[in-house]
């Protein structure tokens, strides 16, 4: 079985944020998890009770732990969860698309790419944040097929077994656009398609 001990849930005080917390408390109870709460701002009082208050709100009963940090969002969230106290970040993405992010940019994205802690997020969780007090049925894990390709795996599947899901190990490739009838044949078959 998997341990998760702590879990590190960034809040930015979005919407989307909030309904994540909601999924945080019930990987909390299964994985028998503390959480901490982890603004990035100017640290302030202010900012502070708000993220408690935020807490509060969305865990319930569940304890927490809050802090609040100032410096560049994605830089203090990995950096944080390298201490070597957490398991799991669990995090909001806004789900802005490839353009948006990038204009923007994405918190989200960078954090993914440059920690090596697990990472739990969707760009829709605030449509499943109701269904995670229900259980984690689905769990879709994407690999790259990279060299981590296979400790990224194996850890989903050690996730999926803890909570009684079933693992959907996800490999998507670019489109090769006008090219595809000439790799990809109907029938499934990979190779040149023959012309008539």
């Amino acid at each position: 079985m998997l341990r998760i001990d702590a879990i590190l849930a960034p809040v930015d005080f979005s919407e989307a944020s909030g309904s994540t917390l909601r999924c945080v408390c019930a990987l909390a109870h299964c994985f028998h998890s503390s959480i901490t709460l982890l603004h990035v701002g100017p640290p302030a009082t202010e900012l502070r009770d708000r993220l408690e208050d935020v807490g509060r709100r969305e865990l319930g009963e569940t304890p927490f732990a809050a802090e609040v940090a100032g410096g560049d969002p994605a830089r203090v969230i990995v950096e944080t969860a390298r201490s070597g106290r957490f398991g799991l970040i669990a995090m909001a993405t806004h789900g802005y698309g490839p353009f948006r992010q990038l204009l923007l940019g994405s918190v989200t994205t960078r954090v993914l790419d440059e920690t090596e802690c697990p990472v739990f997020t969707g760009a829709h969780l605030e449509n499943a944040a109701g269904a995670c007090h229900t259980g984690f049925p689905n769990v879709a894990c994407a690999v790259d097929l990279g060299p981590k390709s296979e400790q990224v795996a194996r850890w989903a599947a050690g996730f999926t077994a803890t909570v009684q899901g079933r693992l959907f190990l996800v490999h998507a490739i670019p489109s090769l656009g006008a090219m595809d009838a000439d790799y990809y044949r109907p029938d499934g078959d990979v190779g040149p398609a023959h012309r008539g």
